[in-house]
Parts: C-alpha cells; structure tokens; sequence
C-alpha cells in the first residue's frame, strides 16, 4: 500500500540515509577523530549492528534535523542480500507503505549523486566478478539547501586540484593531505581556520560540514573576464507554425520574464525570425518591420543593433513580443530555412558565447540544412529486424559541435505534428498544440531557473579509480574535463567507471565533482561537490550496496548510446548479456547449483523487471506505424529524463482510485491517501474501476467502461462515461474532485517536465498508447515477464 500526503506535512520528517552512501558535508566529530578516521571507523562497522554514537568520537550525519543519530541496522542491510528466486517469487511490488510527498524530501547525496555500487569493489578482480557495471549519475549544478555560499576561496590541492573536503586529513594546523592523491599540501593556517575552524577543537569544523560548497573562482583559474549574458531567439514563422498559433503562447511567457533576464545589467537580447527567408530585427530603433535577407548576411542590417542591452531597452523589447504574434498572421510562405537561421543566430554569438532558443514547427526544407522525407529510409534495418535511427544530414552536427567550442548553447523546442527527423535534429520536443499548457510550464521554468555559463566540468576521484566513458552530451578537453555551454539544475552526468589492479589501502572512496561556471550575474564561481563511499572487500558487501536504480539508469544511457553509434541488435545485445552476466556472476558468488531456480539479491529483485521494460520500449519495436521521430524522442527522453523521471518511464506506477473517491467520500486524516500499487499487467483491469498511472513525464487516468456514475460525477461532473473528458481532468466542486486534482498537481511539484494528464476510456482508440506500459504482458514482439525470467534462466544455465 502507498500513502500520499495531499499537502507538506507540518512535522519535519527524519532524513532518510541512502545504504552505504554517507553525507559527509554532515558530520561531527569530537576528540581528536577527523572525518576521515571516523567514516573508516563507520564503514568498517557497517556489518556489525553498530550504533555510531557509540563509537569513537560521539558523531552525527544531520541535514533538516541537526540531532539525528545514524545508526546501521545490520538487518537491513542483510535483507538487501538474501537471495531470491525469481522464478517462484514473481511479485516485486513492496510489502510496506511508501511515503510519496508533496515535494519530495530526500537527501542531499540521493538529489545530487547514485553510485551503482554504494560499497566500491577495492580491486578490480572483485569488480569483474560481480560484472556489475560501476558508475556514476549526478547533477553537478543541481540546486540544494545544504549548499555553503561562501566569498572564500576553498584551498586546492597542487598536485591533482582536489579542493579540500571533510574527507581529507590534517598533519598539523598549516598542513593537510589531499583524499584523492593522498599528497601532503600546506596552506597558510587562517585560510584553514576559516574554512575548518580549530583543528584541536573539532566541533567547530564549520566548513568540512558540507558536500556541497559554491564560492568564487581564483584569480589565476579566471583566464578571460566572463563573458555577456546573451540570449538570441529563434522563430518559425512559416505558414504551418502560425497556423499553431504557437507564438500567441511562448510570446506572453517571454514578456512576463524579462525582469528574470535582466537582472544582470549587462545582459543582451536578441530575435531572428524565418520561413524561407531569415528575418533580423533593428531593436534599437522605434520601428520593428522584418530586414528580410536572401543570405544570411547579419552585417547587412548592422550586427550590433541586432543584439541590445535589456535592461535598457526593456520597453522595447516588450512591445516587439506584443506585436510579434501578428506581423506574419496572412503568410502564405510554407518553406522553412532552419539551417540559414541558425548560421546567422551562431555568428552573432560566436565572439562570446550565449543562449540560443530555437523554435521549429516543421522539417527543415530549404537552404543549407535541408532534411528530405525520407518515409523508412530514416532508419537502417538490419537482419534481426532492428532499426538504427540513420543521420540523413552532418550540417546538425558539425553546426553542434562548433557552437559547443565557441561557447553556445542551442535549446530546439519542436511544436510538429509531421515528421521533422529527430535523427539529425534531435532535440526537446512538443509535439502538438493542444499541450499549450505543458508548453507555458516548461518555457517558463526554461527561462526562469538557474544557468551557468561558459562551463567547465572537472572531475577527481581517489586514487586507482578513473573514468571510462562519459554518457552525456558534452565535449571532452582531457581525461576528466568536460566542456559545456550552458549548464541548468537538471544538467546530468554519467560516467562508468573502471578500478586499477588495486583500488585502495583504505576503507573509503572519494569522488569530487568541481564545475567552473559563469552566473547570471556574471560572476565567475566554482561548485565543488564531494561524496565518500565505502569500499569491499567481498562480494556480500558489494551487493549489500548495489543501488538497482542506478545500474538501470547506466544500462539505460548506455543502450542509447549503442542505438545510435552501432545499431538496435548491438545494444540489445549488450543489455541481455550484462543481465544475464549479474545473474550468473551470483550463481557462482554462492555456489547456487539448485536446479529450477533463478537466484538474485533481493537489493536487485527489480532488475530484470526494468531490463525487460526498456526492450520494450519503442526504440526496439518494429511496427511499420511506430515513426522514428516517436523513436528518437522515447531515446532522447531516456537519456536526459531525470534518473527518477526516467525509471517511471521503464516501471510506471499503477494505482486503483475509484474506491477511495467515491459519494462517501472524506477529506482523508492528515492528508493521505491509501493507494495499492498494481502489477504492470492486463490482469490488473477491470471495467468497473478507474485507474491511474505515473509514468513519469505523463500520466494516464483509465476509466472502465461500467465505471461507478457517481465516481464520474463527483470527479468530472460527467452523467456518464461517453461524457467523461478525454483532453484534461476539469477540477469540479466536490471534495472528491479536488482531492484528485490536488494529488495530480502534487506529482508534478518539483518536477522540470510538465507531465499532461490524459483520461484514457476503455473503449476508446486511445487505449493502444496506454497498453504499451504494461510490461509485464507478452506483446506480439516481445516476451512477458515471466517467459523473460525463463530465457534468463536458460541463459544463466546454458
């Protein structure tokens, strides 16, 4: 059963303690023990029913609640490893009540950073072993209230540039040593007492109390003064997207943040419109009639009159947006120059960088650029029936990597209901205007968050560990430096990992995260993010530690990545084989030699669950009516979803409603709501109840056809079910109702994509885009969860 609170609960909940993965920016210590010495001392206990306090140095890990002990229950974590045999315990829904909050309140490390393994093989015999892939998903400018801002500069250490953290230990009150390369540095002793206070009194470490610490970039790392905030938009204005009447919505949400945009005085705007000619506009002067150019030539109408200052021409700018929706209402013009539009918008920007939105509502048909209709030759079908998305065009993607290196970021939002060829685009998209709503969020949330500019990703890690491969879009400088335009809260990282002959000689890992970055206001700062983790030494404490949601979020970015840069058969291959690989790695590990029997950490149990779902998902489908457009956005989506969003994407959450939102209906006690979780499954259904599930990004409200008519009427107002909406969930005045809108709305708190609510009836054409999340049913071109588990089995037993 699943508890919802329909409200913030008015009673500070305890932070939860993600297993084996501690907040080190949250410690205390006492006596004499450092930080270091006392997360040895926590990791090595970790198996023996310790309770911390008890140890040396009376400590804490504290968060919103400063008084919270930590403990480590020693059944838990013996829970996560007891084996489980999946071909005769098939129900992986959980057995306790989940809290799901109005606003999620998690930890500061499970926000930022998952470690597939939050107890790190020490050697690499140990890793290959398991064959679980080790790896890293985090949010290097992600927002949190355990960030330190500070006007001081963090010492650094000179051999590797790791800056201090509460994992480093000190020699004496001038002199420290470094957590990854275990150099010996010294700094002047007030630089180390103001950052960590007394060394002999250690209850004043002020500043090792934080994993999170942003504060201004040296003198000497600032090598040219930071660049002129700078946003160029981008609009089509051809014949197809103003019959979207798409500028009537983004227009009036641009209007109502210019006072967001020029905060820092010196920001620059600018606007390009095009069909198949590209438009420039004088905004210096009073009059805004379009500079129509044949070429893309923006000397012809004076480069600097394209871009002005915003705060001073603020007035003008607003009065342009007001009339931009209707200066091209009579267009008979039906070509669109994308690629012209965007050489013109990269060389206005090119000098020093900014932010580029572009806003496109059909393919690209004309000028450099141009992407045919290519019917199935978008995609290359190989023997085994599988098809890999095909680039029909380089321009995209040289015209990409040029604007990366020049220190522009281009933001596509795609309003089509034709084919626009995602392969060689393949950006954000929207896909028709009735979602005018998700667009109006998402937009303003686009230009109201935070943004760092001109950025510059360093990563570090103890010694012996080093990165592999980088799943995510951005340009490598050097080994463990990443180049990025523009980063945002949601900007993510993931990074597989590999282990030396011999990791460590001692108990814990230390990874760091150091992004230079440009802020809104110009300023050039640093965000340091520091995480430590166990290690083991046996294959019981890896797999006590194996985070299951992080292995799938790594094999999923992972299969992406084999889709597009070898083929469909070749990453299906490597998904199977790695599964298949865990599970025959754990036969060995306990000597499993039962017959009937397919044994799996219970930490692990939804594996193969996920693994099957993202077969399933539309990249590796073959039907001729699945386009590669849908195709692309299903991959690109999996990739730069949020882990949380993304996994919803694989494994919804399926819930029965209409008993608990019926005419006796009352305002549950302390705001909850009693949700039974479902199994993905047909089986699940019936006509007489109204179901609802998260996907994620969107969600689906399943009316049966022999619906109770007074569930309809107290959430709909519908006398029945052929009126019950099928575009929105309308709110009526009932407590039922609003009940039901408030626990939609509380889903998409919090959240950078705004999910739609679509009301899906039984007997309704719709219901095909709703059976496809139902994975654990057999498909005419794919396995049922349970004939999964078999071919595993034989897999395993081969």
């Amino acid at each position: 059963m699943s508890i919802f609170p329909l409200s913030r609960p008015r009673k500070q909940r305890k932070k939860k303690v993600h297993p084996g993965l501690f907040q080190a920016g949250d410690l205390h210590t006492t006596d004499s023990t450092t930080p270091s010495e006392f997360c040895s001392c926590v990791l090595l206990q970790a198996f023996e029913h310790t309770d911390i306090s008890k140890a040396k140095g009376s400590s804490q890990i504290f968060g919103k609640q400063e008084d919270a002990l930590l403990t480590i229950n020693k059944e838990a974590l013996k829970e996560r490893i007891q084996p489980v045999n999946l071909l005769q315990d098939k129900s992986f829904l959980p057995e306790d009540p989940i809290l799901l909050t109005e606003v999620k309140e998690t930890s500061c490390e499970t926000e930022v950073l998952r470690c597939t393994l939050t107890r790190v093989p020490d050697t690499e015999e140990l890793l290959k072993k398991i064959k679980i892939p080790l790896g890293f998903i985090f949010f290097p400018f992600q927002n949190s209230t355990s960030t330190l801002v500070t006007d001081q500069t963090l010492p650094q250490c000179l051999a590797c540039h790791t800056y201090i953290n509460p994992w480093v230990t000190f020699a004496d009150h001038h002199s420290w040593k470094c957590s990854s390369c275990m150099k010996l540095n010294m700094s002047a002793p007030e630089l180390l007492h103001s950052f960590c206070g007394s060394i002999q009194d250690s209850s004043t470490l002020t500043g090792m109390k934080h994993v999170a610490v942003d504060f201004p970039a040296p003198p000497d790392s600032v090598d040219k003064t930071p660049q002129t905030i700078k946003y160029l938009f981008v609009f089509d204005v051809s014949q197809n997207a103003i019959r979207t009447g798409y500028l009537k919505i983004i227009c009036p949400i641009l209007l109502q943040t210019l006072n967001i945009l020029s905060e820092n005085s010196q920001t620059q705007i600018g606007f390009i419109t095009f069909d198949s000619t590209v438009h420039f506009y004088d905004l210096e002067s009073s009059h805004f009639r379009p500079l129509n150019l044949a070429k893309t030539d923006s000397k012809a109408c004076g480069e600097e009159k394209l871009l002005v200052n915003l705060p001073e021409y603020k007035a003008i700018v607003g009065h342009f947006l007001e009339e931009l929706p209707i200066f091209f209402e009579d267009t008979t013009d039906t070509l669109c120059a994308l690629g012209p539009a965007l050489q013109a918008a990269q060389k206005l920007l090119s000098p020093t960088g900014g932010r580029l939105s572009v806003f496109l509502s059909q393919r690209p048909n004309t000028g450099c650029g141009a992407l045919h209709m290519p019917g199935r030759s978008c995609c290359k079908t190989a023997a085994s029936g599988l098809q890999r998305p095909c680039v029909t065009s380089d321009f995209y993607k040289d015209l990409a990597l040029e604007c990366c290196l020049q220190q522009i970021t281009v933001d596509l939002f795609l309003l089509s209901r034709q084919f626009s060829n995602l392969n060689s685009l393949s950006f954000h998209s929207v896909r028709s205007q009735e979602l005018c709503e998700k667009i109006q969020k998402e937009f303003y949330l686009y230009l109201s968050r935070s943004v760092g500019a001109e950025a510059v990703l360093r990563v570090s890690c103890t010694k012996g560990l080093f990165i592999e491969n980088c799943l995510g879009n951005c340009v490598q400088q050097s080994p463990g430096v990443f180049c990025l335009p523009t980063v945002t809260p949601d900007t993510q990282f993931s990074l597989q990992m590999s282990i030396s002959k011999c990791l460590l000689t001692s108990s814990t890992l230390v990874f760091q995260s150091c992004l230079f970055y440009t802020s809104c206001k110009g300023e050039r700062r640093v965000r340091v993010l520091t995480w430590c983790l166990p290690t083991a030494k046996t294959p019981s404490e890896v797999y006590a530690g194996a985070d299951v949601e992080a292995i799938v979020g790594i094999l999923c970015y992972t299969a992406v990545d084999l889709s597009v840069k070898h083929s469909m058969a070749n990453a299906k291959e490597n998904l199977v084989n790695t599964v298949t690989g865990i599970l025959s790695a754990y036969r060995l590990a306990t000597s499993n030699q039962h017959a009937n029997s397919l044994l799996i950490p219970r930490g692990l149990q939804h594996l193969p669950l996920y693994t099957l779902s993202l077969l399933k998902q539309l990249f590796y489908h073959t039907e001729p009516d699945q386009s590669c457009d849908e195709r692309m956005f299903i991959m690109y989506s999996l990739k730069t979803l949020p882990l949380s969003s993304a996994l919803k994407v694989l494994k919804p959450d399926l819930y029965r409603i209409d008993p608990f939102l019926n005419e006796d209906f009352v305002s549950p006690a302390e705001n909850q709501l009693p949700f039974v979780r479902l199994h993905l499954s047909a089986t699940s259904f019936c006509e007489q109840g109204v179901f609802f599930m998260n996907c994620g990004s969107v969600f689906y409200i399943w009316v049966g056809r022999l619906s109770k008519i007074s569930f309809l009427k107290n959430t709909s107002g519908a006398s029945n079910v052929a009126s019950y909406p099928l575009s929105k969930h309308s709110e009526v005045n009932s407590v039922a109702s609003k009940v039901l809108f408030k626990f939609v709305e509380s889903l998409r708190t919090g959240k950078s994509v705004f999910p739609v609510c679509y009301i899906i009836r039984s007997d309704h054409s719709s219901c095909s885009a709703f059976d496809h999340h139902l994975v654990e049913d057999r498909s005419e071109s794919s396995l049922s969860y349970v004939e999964w588990l078999q071919l595993l089995y034989q897999k395993v037993y081969k």
